[in-house]
């Protein structure tokens, strides 16, 4: 409700609902809002049973119980079907005690402060009204709601959050689509290429049941990749690997990163640009490696390293 409005004050009829409800245990429910455009000038509120020129009856969207002994219910203004414009200065909240009759329950104007609402040829966003009022010790309290009520950003994004929402309909479908996701059997394509490239029997022992996992397993594309200072390896889903690193002294073996079931091809290279280039023949096996150099002048040079390349199958 905007900052012109007061809290509305309870009339006599509306204190009078209050107590009845507390003796009889009946719910007060909250049935219209009615706006208009009267002034309020010697009026006595206590007295009043209705708004002094109406206007238009607003639609209840929500109610709650608000602090200090407060009740909040929430109405929409719009000019949609508005056929001549006026100022909203008088706010009447109605209601009933059980299936009594209605009377107007509090009231609050906002004077000369309120803007002109305009009719339907200029049309403008909704307003939406939060009429405070007292309740005292009432608990029974209820509001009916109109189908021509409008649902606040606001009220939206607590609705889509609440987990227990539609009966814990969200809660329930995220438990489900994690159960879901779990099951080696959901995703049957999917499982039988992962257990094409795993092999079937490592597959079931160790299932991966989320693109996630799988990601983290073959790495991406299908490549598990490691790489340590100047040495590194790139593994394929397959098992071929290639290797590359910087070997130690001249004549020791050096093992490798990933021991190989097959290497098909090793190779070790230094170049020094104040000394002719020195091939270097590779040592190798499954295991490991071992390099030396063919040219005499390596003895200038004791400490000196180089390259390594190798590719095969792993184990």
């Amino acid at each position: 409700m905007p900052d012109v409005y007061n809290r509305n004050s309870v009339t006599k009829k509306g204190y009078n609902l209050l107590a009845e409800s507390i003796a009889t245990k009946k719910p007060i429910t909250f049935t219209k809002v009615v706006v208009g455009d009267g002034d309020d000038t010697g009026l006595d509120i206590n007295t009043m049973t209705g708004v002094v020129s109406p206007k238009m009856e607003l639609p209840i969207g929500n109610g709650e119980k608000g602090g200090d002994g407060e009740y909040v219910i929430q109405a929409v203004l719009s000019n949609k079907t508005l056929e001549h414009s006026f100022f909203p200065k008088e706010v009447g909240l109605f209601a009933k005690c059980g299936d009594g009759e209605e009377v107007l329950y509090s009231y609050s104007n906002g004077g000369n402060n309120v803007g002109l609402m305009p009719d339907k040829n200029t049309p403008i966003n909704a307003e939406i009204y939060n009429i405070r009022t007292k309740i005292g010790n009432a608990t029974n309290i209820t509001f009916v709601t109109s189908d021509d009520t409008y649902v606040t950003k606001g009220e939206l994004t607590k609705h889509n959050t609440d987990p227990d929402a539609h009966g814990g309909l969200l809660q329930k479908v995220k438990t489900e689509l994690a159960t879901h996701n779990t099951d080696i059997s959901s995703h049957p394509t999917i499982t039988a290429m992962i257990a094409k490239i795993l092999g079937a029997t490592n597959w079931q022992e160790n299932p991966v049941a989320t693109l996630k996992d799988i990601k983290n397993l073959l790495g991406m594309g299908g490549i598990v990749a490691q790489r340590l200072e100047e040495n590194g390896f790139v593994k394929f889903a397959n098992g071929f690997t290639i290797q590359w690193g910087v070997s130690g002294e001249d004549g020791q073996y050096h093992n490798w990163i990933i021991p190989y079931s097959t290497c098909f091809f090793a190779k070790s290279e230094y170049r020094n640009p104040r000394e002719a280039d020195w091939n270097l023949i590779t040592e190798y096996d499954q295991l490991k490696f071992k390099v030396w150099f063919t040219n005499d002048n390596v003895f200038k040079y004791p400490n000196i390293k180089c390259s390594v390349f190798s590719f095969g199958i792993s184990t």
